[in-house]
């Protein structure tokens, strides 16, 4: 009984430190797995990028929706964390607006839910490097309902004659206090 306590504890001890280091559950290089972008139309990713994932936007498009699908890399409960950072550069002269949004799932693959609060916001991308840190507290409502978030759908909004290009350099999900 005590050695059994005692490893138990000696495991405990291992994972805490992994976890709470940073309080980060995802990164860009979990996001870099083959499958986990989806664009429509004529958008072009490329995950090989050194520093992060180029997303290529054709010329006056309303919207185009490029997805990030979590459920590739991370099946997870976002109780617990409670910022998503985005950081994103535009090389471009012009700004650029993007719709984010939260799709969530309950645990037990019941259909989507519908977003309570909802996870909808528009991000201005600003010439250069823009960083956002998105406050998504309450992605699974609350302890008694376990919902992950499933996909983060960016809509680009590119009215422009010209093809955009934009880089996401980081995003993660993690715990500040």
């Amino acid at each position: 009984m005590k050695k059994n306590l005692i490893m138990i504890m000696l495991i405990l001890g291992m994972l805490v430190p992994v976890i709470a280091e940073d309080g980060v559950l995802f990164s860009i290089k979990d996001t870099k797995k083959p499958g986990a972008w989806t664009a429509e139309g004529k958008v072009k990713i490329d995950i090989q990028e050194k520093e992060g994932v180029k997303i290529v936007i054709p010329a006056g498009k309303e919207e185009t929706i490029v997805t990030l699908e979590v459920k590739k890399f991370a099946k997870c409960e976002w109780l617990l964390y409670n910022i998503l950072k985005l950081e994103i550069e535009n090389p471009d002269k012009n700004s650029l607006i993007i719709k984010f949004r939260l799709e969530r799932r309950a645990l037990d693959d019941w259909s989507l839910q519908d977003e309570n609060p909802r996870f909808d916001k528009d991000l201005t991308v600003k010439p250069g490097k823009n960083t956002f840190d998105i406050d998504v507290t309450g992605a699974s409502r609350d302890p008694g309902w376990k919902v992950y978030v499933e996909k983060i759908n960016f809509t680009f909004v590119n009215k422009e004659k010209a093809v955009r290009e934009i880089y996401i350099r980081n995003i993660s999900l993690g715990q500040e206090e």
